[in-house]
């Protein structure tokens, strides 16, 4: 079986409030020993997130080829060589008007061989122990 990078999206937190900015993480990984080559996209239009304006910054160039920065939902071809990893940042805004109880932002990687794919979602709070996040 080809190597395939392996997904993570993680912003270090359980809950959001309503127009705040998530910094989210987004590593992709090749566990293999040879290149990797997959597109990574955003598969959903991350339910109460602004994704038209967020911008998306690799944060390891010089690793594989691909790296590259961009705006609105992350759509990048990449190939991250054996044992590596190339990530990037990602901060979304929340909509001041999400509906539902909870914002999410999904990432997946495709190949001619495999998909994997990832998610963080976070509870949307008023308030939460007075005025202030847990």
């Amino acid at each position: 079986m080809p190597p395939w990078p392996g997904m993570n999206v993680d912003d270090q937190r359980d809950y959001a409030r309503y127009g705040q900015t998530l910094g989210y993480a987004v590593p992709s990984s090749d566990t293999g020993t040879i290149a990797a080559m997959a597109t990574l996209a955003t598969t959903s239009p991350g339910a109460g997130l602004n994704l038209a304006n967020a911008q998306w910054v690799c944060a390891t160039p010089g690793i594989g080829t691909g790296c590259i920065d961009g705006s609105g939902p992350l759509n990048a071809s990449v190939s991250i060589p054996g044992g590596q990893t190339m990530t990037w940042t990602f901060p979304a805004n929340v909509f001041p008007t999400a509906a539902g109880t909870t914002v999410e932002l999904r990432v997946a990687g495709t190949s001619s061989a495999n998909v994997a794919e990832d998610n963080d979602a976070d509870t949307l709070v008023v308030f939460r122990n007075g005025i202030e996040l847990p």
